[in-house]
């Protein structure tokens, strides 16, 4: 399965509030014994203090996926669990579709893989109409040299897009 690193680091926010930073990093996905003991070494114990907030995170998906300060670490961490259960190839696929902006949330983005068909070795036009014209048509060598892969691949593109990991195209 797929491995993402996630890690958050939760801050205490009453000890916050009055000028002190009290926080630990939590790796993701967490038990619920290690959520408590995390609360417990910040000093949320319900009592006196017992609200938190996100001051920084680290993540392999930082780029596409971002943490807000008062997500809820459960919602994180199922997402982390969720993307667990992905292969790498569906892990890149998420990424791409976040990236170019065809899923505006990595929830929906997971929801959604297999909507999208993601090939890594099609990075520009010129690849693509490459692509199209060997796997779709039959082309004499001897005229290979005069096509213009590039504004084949331009006219031939619809539903797709270049991310830095390659095509995605929405099927």
């Amino acid at each position: 399965m797929g491995a993402v690193d996630v890690n958050v680091f939760v801050t205490n926010l009453g000890k916050y509030n009055e000028g002190e930073l009290v926080g630990k990093w939590l790796s993701l996905p967490f038990t619920d014994d290690e959520l408590k003991e995390c609360f417990n070494e910040i000093g949320l114990d319900n009592k006196n203090y017992e609200e938190y907030f996100i001051t920084d995170f680290e993540s392999s998906l930082d780029h596409v996926w971002s943490i807000s300060e008062y997500d809820n670490l459960n919602t994180i961490n199922e997402i982390v669990l969720d993307l667990e259960m992905l292969r790498d190839y569906q892990i890149d696929i998420v990424k791409a579709a976040l990236e170019c902006g065809f899923e505006n949330n990595i929830k929906d983005a997971i929801k959604n893989i297999d909507n999208y068909n993601l090939d890594c070795n099609i990075n520009s036009y010129e690849d693509y109409g490459l692509y199209i014209l060997e796997e779709c048509y039959s082309i004499p060598d001897t005229i290979k040299n005069y096509i213009d892969y590039k504004s084949f691949g331009e006219d031939y593109l619809n539903i797709a897009e270049f991310t830095s990991y390659g095509l995605i195209t929405y099927i």
